[in-house]
């Protein structure tokens, strides 16, 4: 069976920190991060509108553990394809597997920042949905990938396979909800640039 010693919720609504969108209202997904034993485990739940409260069953269904054997299968998988080899960097590659809900610099932003300042986020959508975050400092980047490194952002899917990057900085040109965010600079900042697009990361080269 599966406990949870305390859980919070964050509404979702697409909106990205600092884009002035509010979190209330509507019928949105709402991450919901549970604290279990080894303070890991990240659950989440759909609510529909005029739901308050976040329902935690005490014992999985069949079919659960049907999709959790799946996503461990895939996971393992997932390892032995790529060996880490990667030295320790205040930069990680989050590799979102089964991405059914939308994945925002919103989101990853709010599973990120306990852990420490998150500085920029790039996403990249070439190799399914990958995305890289830029902390302020390596032991940030050292608790958030112990801590969320094969989680769950939603139940059952957007499962976290996080390895460092090579990348020294990332760079961003323009704060965009979908796919990228620099936290050091405002909208208004970032506009004076005058730039025109944002930072391409290829998979590939990490």
């Amino acid at each position: 069976s599966l406990q949870f010693a305390t859980a919070t919720t964050m509404p979702y609504n697409g909106a990205s920190n600092g884009s002035g969108a509010s979190g209330a209202g509507g019928g949105g997904a709402t991450i919901v991060v549970t604290e279990g034993p080894q303070n890991k485990k990240i659950r989440t739940g759909v609510q529909q509108p005029g739901e308050n409260d976040v329902h935690m069953h005490a014992r999985s269904t069949p079919q659960q553990n049907q999709q959790q054997a799946l996503m461990n299968k895939s996971n393992d998988d997932l390892r032995r394809k790529r060996p880490e080899t990667t030295r320790p960097n205040h930069i990680l590659l989050f590799t979102i597997i089964n991405p059914f809900y939308p994945i925002t610099v919103d989101v990853l932003h709010k599973i990120c920042h306990p852990h420490g300042q998150v500085l920029r986020i790039v996403i990249f959508k070439k190799n399914g949905v990958q995305a890289m975050v830029e902390f302020d400092n390596l032991d940030a980047a050292t608790r958030a990938r112990e801590n969320l490194n094969g989680a769950d952002i939603y139940a059952g899917c957007c499962t976290l396979k996080i390895d460092y990057a090579k990348p020294e900085k990332l760079n961003v040109y323009k704060n965009e909800p979908d796919t990228s965010w620099d936290y050091t600079l405002s909208t208004r900042e970032m506009q004076s640039t005058g730039s025109a697009g944002y930072h391409e990361v290829q998979p590939s080269a990490y």
